[in-house]
């Protein structure tokens, strides 16, 4: 599994949305994320992990705890990752049970955590199927792990 690109809206230390391009990697197969303590190093572990399998790399993180703390109420947490396989594209958008502001009136509502995997064939996204257990299941398969 090689990564394409990475977005992360409200997700750990990343306020706002963060997009890390892999492809600038060109075809370098092996990489190296480095950085100094607080850098934000396991943010990115944790996203990919999240976007894949709906949990953070570590057992000390849940997915309701990945929500970052200086988001504004209103943009909702989601990590989105784009990624080869086997000359194969494939993109997933994942997202915690999380709060939110009501729509209408004051306080806050429960927004149920949600999965969607597509596949690029012929440069035509369809999806393969949503729902956080699904997701997940099909990505294990394909990758032949969890």
């Amino acid at each position: 599994m090689k990564p394409v690109s990475l977005s992360m809206t409200a997700f750990g230390p990343y306020p706002t949305t963060e997009v890390v391009d892999f492809s600038a990697l060109g075809t370098e197969n092996l990489f190296l994320i480095c950085g100094e303590t607080g850098a934000g190093k396991t943010a990115l572990l944790d996203a990919i992990c999240f976007a894949l399998f709906g949990q953070a790399s570590g057992t000390d993180r849940t997915s309701k705890s990945l929500r970052s703390d200086h988001a504004e109420p209103s943009l909702l947490t989601e990590v989105e990752l784009e990624f080869m396989l086997n000359q194969r594209r494939y993109r997933v958008l994942r997202s915690p049970e999380q709060m939110r502001p009501k729509q209408r009136g004051d306080g806050l509502t429960k927004e149920s955590g949600s999965a969607t995997f597509w596949e690029n064939k012929d440069d035509e996204w369809s999806i393969v199927t949503t729902g956080g257990g699904p997701v997940s299941d099909e990505i294990e398969s394909r990758l032949g792990f969890g």
